[in-house]
């Protein structure tokens, strides 16, 4: 059993004597009014602690990523949003300012840091090109080059929630291999994401040699790729109300940049459209 703590400050003032008897200036504290006022801060702290601490866990964390979406557009466009978004800034801790602090801004090395909290350079993944890929580790029931955090150095926050409590469950999902992994780091755990080739989800030999049941009964249904094919990604409000120009050549490396973004009809082809 865990029980609070209760912590006692004492505060030791030596005083002149010829300081002793004058008066100390007006704008000055005495020492009994500073030794208060610490004793207020640190008890307000001790508190804190106490209450977080007795504070109901919460049983599932989840942990979304999406690549390129600036932080204001959650407050900028609130009153669009419906469900997950909206819900996650009404019920969740939110904050405006939060910032993650490093310069490449890649996918690779910006995954590998979210979760451990470290910069590129100690987490071992400096660039996409030299991310998660290897033909060491194929994919498993699947075509494409393989992938595994075989680079990955050091630890994230699933290892210190499974070792706080080895009950603990990960899960983790992506369209990317590089998002699916390094987030996660190094330990084998359920890691899944989409193969374009197949268009099917896949793992790879570090984690598994075969998927998981419920994994195999989704990819048999093909529902991934029938239902986009022959479809148009269109924009959810009149192109009037988007004043800024849809017109950055440098995505999808110039090709079917622009609204609307037509799904190929045939199945096979629109696995390779996803985005």
């Amino acid at each position: 059993m865990t029980f609070p703590r209760l912590v006692c400050l004492a505060l030791s003032f030596a005083v002149p004597a010829a300081a002793a008897r004058a008066q100390p200036p007006a704008s000055m504290p005495a020492p009994a009014a500073v030794a208060a006022q610490v004793a207020a801060q640190v008890a307000a702290q001790v508190a804190a602690q106490v209450a977080a601490r007795t504070a109901p866990k919460p049983t599932l964390l989840v942990f979304l990523t999406i690549d390129q979406l600036r932080p204001d557009y959650l407050t900028r466009w609130y009153d669009q949003l419906e469900g997950g978004l909206k819900r996650l800034i009404d019920e969740g801790a939110f904050f405006t300012q939060g910032t993650q602090d490093h310069g490449i801004t890649e996918t690779a090395p910006g995954h590998a840091s979210t979760l451990s909290g470290r910069f590129p350079y100690s987490t071992g993944i400096a660039s996409n090109a030299a991310g998660v890929n290897s033909n060491e580790f194929p994919l498993v029931d699947s075509e494409g080059i393989g992938a595994a955090p075989f680079r990955f150095r050091g630890t994230t926050l699933a290892d210190w929630m499974t070792a706080a409590d080895p009950r603990t469950k990960v899960l983790s999902i992506s369209r990317k291999d590089r998002g699916a992994i390094l987030p996660i780091g190094r330990e084998k755990h359920s890691v899944l994401w989409y193969a374009q080739r197949s268009g099917r989800f896949t793992t790879s030999t570090w984690y598994a040699d075969t998927l998981p049941t419920w994994v195999q009964q989704f990819n048999a249904e093909e529902r991934v790729a029938k239902q986009y094919a022959g479809r148009e990604w269109r924009l959810l409000l009149p192109d009037s109300m988007y004043p800024e120009p849809d017109s950055v050549p440098l995505e999808s490396a110039g090709q079917d940049f622009v609204f609307p973004h037509r799904m190929a009809t045939a199945p096979e082809i629109a696995n390779q459209m996803i985005i």
